[in-house]
């Protein structure tokens, strides 16, 4: 009898380890399918200007690639395997390919952002007087002074539709490729070897930084050999309105674009250039290929719009 249960005993303790091998042995795939990487979003949407971030859990590296044409539209800061910062430069669409890795294996995601425009920063007040004058008799008068209309005094003033460039103020020179400028009160005269350059630019004001000017108009005249004009981008770099020995080096092309000549004249000519792409421009740079000249410059006009003679004339 005592050995039918000693055997018993024995047969159950067997079944009971069984149980708890197959119990330990099943949790890893539990475990394993849990931890598939994954982001806290497919689709962003960003204000102009303001920044946005994104994470990601359970992946052991992650690659972020932003298409070329999303390059114009925001920038990455802060890439890692546990998310990256998203900054809105201008109004439109960007993806980013999301390729995140997890035990040998590879998940691709593809993340969508919606820049949208800025919105006003103008505040009003509230005056709610419906608590405040439980009877409308008793206040009847005050009703213009309990309301007054606010003023955007925290928004910068709209820029100018016209700007005069100051040049004493507005030249801005390149390294060791300098043209030679002499400031006078009728304008300015630039002396250019080969390969010599300037750059006439807006000021960097957060004034300037809401100007829409799209034309620019050199009065001038010429000795020597002809002169390349080309347009400063401004939405080209997320700098903005920084300095342009910082922001347009000589090899990124992309963020000049030539628009017109400075041919030989003894007499006064006016150059007009249009930004066909309809980017906003930054200011111009002049620059020399030839042997040598010299420039006589009455005035660089920026404006939003195509201006007449007597407009031009008109521009302080």
């Amino acid at each position: 009898m005592r050995t039918m249960t000693r055997n018993k005993a024995k047969g159950f303790a067997v079944l009971l380890s069984a149980a708890m091998v197959l119990g330990t042995t099943a949790m890893p795939t539990v475990d394993a399918k849990a931890k598939k990487p994954k982001l806290s979003t497919t689709k962003v949407s960003i204000e102009q200007g303001k920044k946005a971030k994104v994470t990601v859990k359970n992946a052991k590296k992650v690659t972020w690639k932003l298409t070329k044409a999303g390059k114009k539209i925001i920038s990455l800061s802060k890439k890692s395997k546990k998310g990256v910062t998203i900054k809105a430069k201008k109004v439109g669409k960007a993806k980013i390919n999301v390729i995140m890795k997890a035990k040998k294996k590879t998940y691709k995601k593809k993340l969508t952002v919606t820049v949208t425009k800025k919105q006003s920063t103008t505040t009003t007040k509230n005056t709610n007087t419906d608590k405040a004058t439980p009877t409308p008799s008793a206040t009847p008068t005050p009703s213009a002074t309990a309301t007054p209309t606010p003023t955007p005094t925290d928004t910068p003033s709209a820029a100018p539709a016209a700007y005069k460039v100051d040049f004493e103020k507005d030249a801005k020179f390149e390294d060791s490729y300098c043209a030679e400028q002499t400031v006078s009160a009728t304008g300015t005269a630039v002396t250019f070897g080969q390969f010599h350059g300037i750059f006439y630019v807006l000021p960097n004001t957060e004034q300037m930084q809401n100007s829409n000017y799209k034309y620019a108009y050199i009065t001038y005249t010429s000795e020597g050999s002809e002169l390349k004009v080309s347009f400063l981008n401004k939405d080209a770099g997320e700098n903005g309105l920084a300095d342009p020995l910082e922001t347009y080096g000589r090899q990124e092309n992309d963020l000049r674009v030539e628009v017109g000549t400075l041919t030989e004249t003894a007499d006064e000519q006016t150059l007009t250039l249009t930004s066909d792409d309809g980017i906003a421009t930054n200011g111009v740079q002049i620059f020399n290929w030839g042997e040598s000249a010299e420039l006589v410059i009455k005035n660089i006009v920026f404006s939003e719009k195509e201006l007449t003679s007597e407009e031009l004339a008109a521009v302080k």
